[in-house]
């Protein structure tokens, strides 16, 4: 059975983003009126971000059988982040440029039911060619 050791790495550039944006989706279910059952036809957002890197970190020591944390230090970088975005009137036209599923009415054996679905974006798709 292999043996594992926990390694501390720094964060990557994923990670930090995956943290940020859970952590602005945490901010907004606590401060927010966006709830699942609330409809829109539309939204505007604007948002500034101060993002303080931290160029190195002190690593953690065992001592007599206690492992004391490592600190934090250096110089922090401040990056700033910002921008604003304006949906489009049409709430479909919002849905495709952003990738998401579009809202169609399918005719089954039982009735009609409402489902959503993906349009594939043309133009997307040659810009990954």
């Amino acid at each position: 059975m292999p043996k594992e050791q926990v390694l501390n790495d720094p964060l990557a550039a994923e990670e930090i983003k995956a943290i940020i944006l859970a952590k602005i989706e945490e901010a907004m279910n606590r401060n927010c009126t966006l709830v699942d059952d609330c409809t829109y036809a539309g939204f505007r957002v604007k948002f500034d971000i101060q993002i303080g890197f931290i160029n190195s970190v002190t690593p953690g020591t065992l001592v007599w059988g206690v492992h004391s944390q490592g600190e934090q230090q250096g110089e922090v970088v401040e990056q700033p982040v910002s921008g604003e975005y304006q949906s489009d009137p049409s709430p479909n036209k919002t849905r495709e440029d952003n990738d998401l599923p579009l809202p169609v009415m399918v005719q089954t054996a039982s009735g009609p039911q409402k489902r959503r679905v993906r349009i594939q974006n043309a133009k997307a798709s040659a810009k990954k060619k």
